[in-house]
């Protein structure tokens, strides 16, 4: 908390140009390396940019072609790369069967997730990711995580305007947003693991038998 801060006082010490490529690249690295707050980082840019008397409209243009460009990089790995490697690889914990239970799995929630995206963050570079190896199609996918950027961007606007000085708060809703997200989804992992292991061990016995 007390680092973030020392980097919100430093933002404001640079110059315009200097601070709009840097928050542009955290918009991009946070669809990349999820613990990049990159979500607090633009409810404090509409404030920055409120006091300033800058365009709040060219603040979320920029901020949504960043992040969309931050998730298609990863989208555009896991299709050309991610998905054959792993193939290629089998490993143990994350064998081959599993890619096509995952390309099933998308198939079934794969919209939901990706008009969700946005709003689960954490996971924003895993579903980039796992959209790759989907078999949806560019624009299909560029459809609806454009709709999930602009609604959630525009939620974290309007709550930089409406915070104004008061922005920090957000700070914290949205910690502990992320956190019963992340609650959620392992709780999700982990009845996944203890089924696997149950299948494990009743295939084992079979094996003995």
């Amino acid at each position: 908390m007390e680092q973030l801060t020392t980097f919100y006082h430093y933002l404001l010490s640079v110059s315009p140009i200097w601070y709009i490529i840097i928050v542009l690249l955290i918009m991009f690295a946070e669809n990349i390396f999820s613990p990049v707050p990159g979500d607090t980082i633009l409810v404090f840019s509409v404030y920055v940019f409120t006091i300033r008397q800058d365009s709040l409209l060219l603040l979320f243009l920029l901020a949504f072609i960043f992040s969309m460009a931050g998730f298609f990089l990863m989208f555009a790995f896991g299709r050309k790369w991610g998905k054959r490697y792993l193939l290629e690889k089998n490993f143990y914990c994350f064998p081959a069967r599993y890619i096509q239970k995952i390309e099933l799995k998308f198939e079934k929630y794969g919209i939901a997730l990706l008009v969700f995206s946005r709003f689960l963050p954490g996971f924003r570079a895993i579903i980039a990711l796992f959209s790759g190896f989907s078999n949806y199609s560019k624009s299909i996918v560029f459809l609806l995580v454009s709709l999930s950027t602009l609604l959630w961007n525009g939620l974290l606007t309007g709550v930089g305007i409406y915070l104004g000085e008061n922005w920090q708060t957000i700070e914290k809703l949205l910690k502990n947003y992320s956190q019963a997200i992340a609650i959620f989804f392992a709780l999700i992992f982990i009845s996944w693991a203890y089924r696997r292991i149950r299948d494990f061990k009743q295939l084992k016995k079979g094996d003995t038998a």
